[in-house]
């Protein structure tokens, strides 16, 4: 789900292209290094977002009344957030004037490199499905964490699934996985997310409800859980647009 201005000035829309098969390139060092524990909530809340409209030449110009969007804060917060960024490796904001005689912000991000060894993928469709404006801030710093430590095993999904098959199968099944498997140990979880553990069953809750992750159960003494690639539900765009309406008039 993409978006599309009415018109220069009205705000933006979500559409219905949900599952784009597009990813955003998180660099694992923004949360293995701790960088992403210290952010304000705010800025962890529109990171993603910046993330998502990063242009093959790094570059991205969503407005802020568009990162508080997709985003679920406010243009205020979202401010903040961006404010929060500076100093985050690989993160520049660049100021400019508008013809209009506006300030506005252009953003640049490096990317990592495209391997798992430097790279969290994280899929547009939890942006464009509305279901990362709807989670929770606690939600939203542990997501990314989960996915830095989920990892995926062709045995037990297979067996998950009810699927057979052949070694030579196993790169196919993988680039069509509806899920990873994430056990991290709750400290670690809560270390890197910048959280209590206290707060941690609230994010899950959130994580859960808009159809992010499923728990499993205990697997090798810890809980573990399914962190899915795509949400498996997303919000309807007319439902999304009308709260648009609401908001904005």
């Amino acid at each position: 789900m993409g978006f599309k201005p009415e018109s220069p000035y009205s705000p933006f829309q979500w559409s219905d292209n949900f599952n784009n098969g597009l990813h955003s390139r998180m660099a694992r060092e923004i949360i293995e290094q701790g960088y992403w524990a210290k952010l304000r909530t705010s800025s962890q809340a529109i990171y993603p977002s910046i993330l998502k409209f990063i242009n093959k030449n790094g570059l991205a110009f969503p407005s802020l009344r568009t990162l508080a969007i997709v985003s679920g804060v406010t243009e205020k917060t979202a401010g903040k957030g961006v404010q929060g960024l500076e100093g985050l490796p690989g993160f520049r904001k660049i100021r400019k004037i508008s013809r209009h005689g506006h300030t506005i912000y252009n953003y640049t991000i490096k990317e990592p490199l495209p391997d798992y060894q430097h790279t969290i993928w994280f899929s547009h469709s939890y942006i464009n499905g509305g279901n990362w404006s709807k989670l929770n801030p606690t939600a939203k710093a542990v997501l990314p964490v989960l996915k830095c430590f989920a990892s995926w095993d062709i045995e037990p999904y297979c067996e998950l699934e009810e699927i057979e098959y052949i070694p030579i199968e196993h790169r196919e099944i993988y680039k069509g996985r509806k899920y990873d498997f994430m056990n991290a140990e709750e400290a670690n979880i809560c270390e890197l997310a910048g959280i209590t553990k206290k707060s941690l069953p609230n994010a899950y809750r959130s994580l859960i409800t808009n159809h992010i992750i499923e728990p499993l159960g205990l697997y090798e003494g810890r809980n573990a859980c399914k962190i899915f690639v795509t949400p498996t539900q997303h919000y309807k765009r007319d439902w999304l647009n009308s709260e648009l309406k609401k908001r904005y008039g």
